[in-house]
């Protein structure tokens, strides 16, 4: 009969001093801070502030109806999806961006702002928060961005209709 074995977590639970977690001992027990490499923090850098541009890009064209912002900022491929009024959107490219055209977003009071950027390598995400869209909408957007042919473009947007504006 073979010698059986706890796992050795099972050990820390039975410990009589057991104390929580501070944040300062799971931020480095379980979130050592990565080295970082002379450049890199030029890189990272670079990529969030052209992450962000091509944000500002969207938000501009979209308020604007400006067919060009938009199209550099998204990639040839990029999707549209989420609910509104009870309506569910899947749009490519094409069609969000004559929508944008056709009917643009600030209506006068359009507000706009970035709330988040994660990024990691190749890939990021960002959530912009709106209201005053086409007047009276308020929005959450998270978009999914990838370096694809050599640059960041946004290659999809998924948004949440949180409701109407506040006044």
């Amino acid at each position: 009969m073979g010698r059986q074995f706890e796992p050795v977590w099972a050990h820390f639970f039975q410990l009589s001093q057991y104390k929580p977690f501070t944040h300062s001992w799971a931020a480095t027990t379980f979130f050592p801070k990565a080295d970082v490499r002379p450049g890199e923090k030029k890189k990272m850098a670079d990529d969030k502030a052209e992450v962000t541009r091509l944000i500002n890009l969207y938000i501009d064209g979209a308020g604007k109806g400006n067919r060009e912002q938009l199209d550099e900022a998204f990639h040839s491929s990029a999707r549209w999806f989420g609910t509104m009024g009870g309506t569910d959107y899947d749009m490519d490219k094409q069609g969000f961006i004559d929508l944008m055209v056709g009917q643009p977003g600030d209506g006068g009071n359009l507000v706009a702002k970035i709330t988040g950027i994660q990024i990691d390598g190749t890939a990021a995400i960002a959530t912009v928060k709106e209201e005053g869209f086409w007047g009276v909408y308020a929005f959450t957007d998270f978009f999914s961005l990838s370096i694809l042919e050599g640059r960041w473009q946004i290659t999809n947007k998924t948004f949440a209709n949180t409701g109407v504006a506040s006044a």
